[in-house]
């Protein structure tokens, strides 16, 4: 009998534990909390990097997509970390450029949703018809350059974001093997 008993207790127990909800497996955060974290180690040290690099001419660029804006997460937001180091640039008198592999028909539509996220671009440089991205993104910053701006720092997610120089240093933020645009 006391076998019989302990063995319907040992049962109820494991029918028990084996109905007890389990939560899925939480990554201790979710992805954008993640990238937040990715975004904001990448972006490390950029206030005292642009206030030793203040001068007449200093600019910084920022690319849109999952850069200046949370394209992959939250369209049409602003990204905090870079929207605070655009928001600090500002106030060392820097000029704010945007280069971007939209195309130029894109133009209003995309200064218009940066400025509702709270960005102030002084300028926007836009993709050709039929121009790759890399190439694109060189060409607007060697156009700003001529244009006598002095690149202090150039934030975006992906490689086609630094390609072809014209620029002091590179703020790199995730783009996880390209799975963010």
């Amino acid at each position: 009998m006391l076998k019989r008993t302990l063995w319907t207790l040992s049962l109820a127990l494991l029918v028990t534990a084996a109905c007890t909800p389990v939560s899925p497996p939480d990554e201790e955060r979710s992805s954008y909390d993640a990238w937040q974290d990715d975004v904001k180690a990448a972006l490390k040290g950029i206030d005292s990097y642009l206030d030793e690099h203040d001068s007449e001419n200093a600019a910084i660029v920022l690319d849109i997509d999952n850069t200046a804006l949370e394209t992959e997460y939250h369209p049409g937001k602003a990204n905090p970390p870079v929207l605070k180091a655009e928001k600090y640039a500002r106030k060392l008198g820097m000029t704010v450029l945007i280069v971007t592999a939209r195309k130029e028909h894109a133009k209003e539509k995309s200064l218009a949703e940066l400025r509702a996220a709270g960005y102030s671009p002084d300028d926007i440089c836009l993709r050709e018809f039929e121009e790759s991205k890399s190439k694109g993104k060189a060409r607007c910053r060697k156009e700003f350059t001529e244009a006598g701006h002095e690149i202090t720092a150039n934030i975006g997610n992906r490689d086609t974001d630094f390609k072809g120089g014209y620029y002091d240093r590179a703020f790199q933020l995730p783009d996880y093997d390209g799975q963010l645009s």
